[in-house]
């Protein structure tokens, strides 16, 4: 099936702080190759670390940043994204958040200053929001809208409104670039579009130990996919601006799906997949999954009556068994709503249990 694989990368926290060495080797890279990127850019940097709550001062950029930024975008190189107001999380354990149930008022204040300062920087008003941590509301939706954002890049977990935004999820890491450009090939797909997210400390260069490659790398993968003739990398902002199926049904469909956190092992989970499929494609899949994960736990719920019948017909003591079953579920499920999560091992001894509780309270 001829097919165009769809690449954009994502760079995220451009900053006070960031390291200019690696962002001018980007791109260096970028203009080399003729590619564009999208730069996340965090206007007031949160003073000490991101993970850390409570209100302090905040980082501005400083000129050399911003002249270095400008340049970037208006040589085409770079198209500059809004990353939030401040980066800092408000709460102190993960899931991290800066805008995830924040007071509407304040992201509808806070994302127009943004806005503001961005296109004050670049000279362009910004068409894509990056939510630090990946994690958003509708509120957020609402002042993306009312601000005059098209687009929002976070990953595939997210809330979707009735707000008319596209949503251009990553998918990747850039050292599964290759692996995820072969599966979009080989996948029933029209429209494969691979998200590839980059942060400074990704790079040796910054001196982090969580990097994966080196500025030299990076710039061999930019080789790499300019030189695959059904590859073409875009930015977020062109790519919400020149393909409309980028929108909030193609979304949807590309969510896990209800049944996902109980799904067996064998079936394919949403992370699992390096690309952002087509609605239809999405869709088709979400609903085979569920039926694996429907069909695995029916299974389990016969196995658990065939053991009923077995232990009924040695056990004569019918309500002995089935009380015994009954506290065996009791536990397992009061232990999920007290996690208020339930993972496949859990779901699948569940459904043993009341099918064999079944059988069980029919022989009692």
């Amino acid at each position: 099936m001829s097919r165009t694989v769809t690449v954009f990368m994502r760079f995220d926290d451009y900053c006070a702080t960031s390291p200019p060495a690696i962002e001018q080797g980007l791109v260096v890279a970028l203009r080399r190759t003729g590619l564009r990127a999208t730069f996340a850019v965090v206007p007031a940097l949160t003073e000490g670390r991101y993970h850390d709550p409570g209100e302090r001062g905040t980082l501005p950029m400083n000129e050399a940043k911003l002249a270095f930024l400008r340049e970037a975008v208006t040589a085409g190189v770079v198209d500059a994204a809004l990353h939030g107001w401040n980066h800092r999380t408000r709460v102190s354990a993960p899931p991290h958040r800066e805008f995830d149930g924040l007071d509407p008022a304040v992201q509808m204040d806070v994302i127009g200053k943004g806005a503001a300062l961005l296109q004050t920087w670049t000279g362009a008003a910004p068409t894509v929001f990056v939510p630090p941590w990946n994690r958003y509301d509708n509120a957020t939706l609402d002042a993306l809208a009312a601000h005059g954002f098209r687009c929002i890049s976070a990953h595939r977990y997210g809330t979707v409104g009735t707000q008319p935004l596209m949503f251009a999820p990553i998918t990747i890491e850039m050292p599964d670039l290759r692996t995820a450009v072969a599966a979009a090939r080989q996948a029933a797909n029209s429209d494969p579009v691979i998200g590839v997210l980059m942060h400074p400390y990704d790079f040796h260069e910054s001196g982090d130990a969580r990097a994966t490659m080196t500025l030299e790398s990076f710039g061999r993968e930019l080789d790499w996919l300019v030189a695959q003739p059904d590859v073409r990398v875009v930015s977020i902002a062109q790519l919400a601006a020149a393909n409309a199926t980028m929108d909030a049904e193609r979304y949807r469909a590309n969510r896990p799906h209800v049944l996902e956190q109980v799904a067996p092992p064998f079936v394919v989970r949403t992370a699992a997949v390096p690309y952002y499929a087509s609605r239809t494609h999405a869709a088709r899949a979400n609903t085979r999954r569920a039926a694996q994960t429907v069909a695995t736990h029916l299974a389990a719920a016969g196995g658990g009556a065939a053991a009923g019948a077995a232990m009924h017909a040695v056990v004569p003591a019918g309500p002995m068994v089935a009380a015994a079953l009954a506290l065996a579920l009791a536990v397992l499920v009061g232990r999920a709503l007290v996690q208020r999560r339930m993972y496949f091992r859990t779901s699948f001894a569940v459904a043993v249990l009341v099918g064999a509780l079944l059988t069980a309270s029919r022989g009692a």
